[in-house]
Order: structure tokens, then sequence, then C-alpha cells
């Protein structure tokens, strides 16, 4: 009888262990959301503040269909409201992100037409969150390079699609359908879309992402960059990146908990505050992205939809 009292005390102790966590989590919790989100000004505090000016040309670049609005719906709307002009260069179609393809399609296996089917349904995606902005969905350029293989693309020079089965862009949507999957093609298509804008700013990945696609993209798009813009004194454009997949495992687990991780702390970093209709407006945009709600929680979805968004030069 003995061992079943013990046992039978041990359970409130475990009660009590579990509401103490329990208590300490939550202070953490609305202690970062204290110090982050909630007033408008606390992140925007003693930084320096992006300057967007009137008729600003802005280019971003996204890895995948909805990095776009996570990272940049709020200077994409400012940038617009400024009587600017804003183009969106998506450089693979997400058709490589076979998670979410199972979701969306209910079905646990897929074929390579299957997964160039849910790239179709991304693009039509893009194109709809970018209408809900105020763009032009004419103004998102598809480049339709291999999605998960742009770090191999970046070190190997070419490549193949281990999802879709393809080494040549397969839509006939993309800026240069049947190119081949090489870096030589992909940074020709960047110096063309860039030639063509002239733009004034150029937003795209950092090198931190946690994303190898990200971080590579980062990595292309600044020896295009230098390529273009080498030997100009005063060059006309300002580069900037944005963070959208942290590194560190602790700022994972804050994003999932709906904190705002992918935010950039850094000394050099400049915020753009956003209004409640820029906030509302890019919540809207993210709607669009139904093949990723699928994945999404509302919580991961709440760590972008803060007061502030942050790019760092």
């Amino acid at each position: 009888m003995q061992p079943a009292l013990s046992s039978a005390r041990s359970h409130p102790r475990k009660r009590r262990a579990l509401a103490i966590a329990g208590l300490v989590l939550a202070a953490w919790m609305v202690l970062r959301i204290g110090l982050t989100v909630w007033p408008a000004d606390v992140l925007a505090r003693e930084k320096s503040q992006l300057e967007v000016g009137q008729r600003e040309r802005l280019l971003v670049v996204a890895p995948h269909p909805d990095d776009e609005i996570l990272a940049a719906a709020g200077l994409i709307q400012r940038v617009l409201s400024q009587e600017g002009r804003v183009r969106v260069v998506v450089l693979t179609n997400g058709d490589g992100y076979s998670l979410a393809a199972r979701e969306y399609f209910r079905r646990p296996t897929l074929s390579s037409k299957d997964l160039l089917r849910f790239g179709r349904i991304r693009m039509e995606e893009a194109r709809q969150a970018a209408a809900r902005l105020g763009m032009d969905p004419r103004e998102v350029v598809f480049l339709g390079f291999p999605d998960r293989g742009l770090a191999r693309l970046l070190l190997l020079g070419s490549t193949r699609s281990p999802f879709t089965g393809a080494d040549s862009v397969p839509y006939r949507e993309c800026l240069r359908p049947g190119a081949p999957y090489t870096r030589q093609e992909l940074e020709q298509q960047l110096r063309a879309v860039i030639a063509d804008l002239q733009p004034t700013v150029v937003l795209f990945p950092s090198a931190q992402d946690g994303h190898p696609d990200h971080r590579a993209a980062h990595y292309l798009v600044r020896d295009v960059l230098d390529g273009v813009y080498s030997g100009e004194t005063g060059t006309p454009a300002r580069f900037l990146t944005y963070l959208v997949h942290p590194r560190a495992r602790s700022r994972v687990l804050e994003q999932y908990l709906g904190l705002p991780a992918a935010i950039d702390n850094s000394a050099d970093a400049e915020y753009l505050a956003l209004t409640p209709a820029e906030r509302a407006a890019k919540r809207y945009a993210l709607a669009a992205y139904v093949t990723q709600r699928a994945i999404w929680s509302n919580l991961f979805l709440a760590s972008f939809l803060g007061p502030a968004e942050t790019f760092s030069p």
C-alpha cells in the first residue's frame, strides 16, 4: 500500500511543477510581447527610421512566393503610397515544398506533375497577394528556378530539381521558359530585371537567414549587384536585406510562439513603423496564400504581423 500512497502524493507535486513552468513561460511571453509587439513605438524608439522617398522604384527579390509579403508588405505599400513603383522578382515557384503540397492536395504521395501544378497555384497566389496590396500583378516576375535548389546552383553552377525532375524552367508563365538551371542564366535574368526597372531600392534576403535558399539568394543577388554597379560613384540604388527564417533554435521557437523573431535588432537596422491600415492589408495579402495556410499557424503568422518591419543595409 505504501508505494501507491507515495505515488498519489507525487501527483500534486507534478501538477505544481507543471503549473510553475507554465507561469514562467507565460511571464516570459508577456515580457517579450510587451517589449516588442504591443506599443508600436517600442520597436522604433531610438532606432533608425527607413526613409521612403517620392517615386521610389523598389525591387523585391523573393526566393519563394510569400517571402515578399512576409518581409515587406508594409514597405511595398509605403512605396506605392508615395507614387512609387514596385516590382517583385520571385526566384522559385515553391514547387519543392512537398509538405505543403501534400496538405493542400490531401494526398500522401505526389508526382512531379502534381508539384508543377502546385508551383502554378503558388504563382497565382502571389499575383493575388500583390493585387491586395495595390500592386499591378504584372509587376510580379517569376523566374521558375528550382525550389530548395538555389544553394546547389550557387555552389555547383547548375542543378536539377529532385522534386519536379526539371533541369530547365518548366513554366511558360516565367520570364524565360525553357532556360537552363544554371547560375549564369539566373544572374543574367536578374541583371535584365534590374536594367529594365532601374531600381532606387533593392531588397533581398539576408545572409543570416536560416533557409538555404535565402542565404544562396543573398550571395547570388549580391554578386549581380556588384557587377551591375561596380565602379560607379554615388550608386543610384540603396541595397537592403530582410530576414524571414531565424537561424538560432531559440529564435525559431519564439517565431512559432508568435513573437517577431525575424526582427533585426542589429545596431544598423532600419525600422519601418506600420500604420494600422498597412498591417491590415498585410494580413489580407497573406491570406491569399491558401496553399501555405494549411501549415501556417496563427501564432507563426503573428510573428510577421507586428507593428514594424526591419531591414539591414
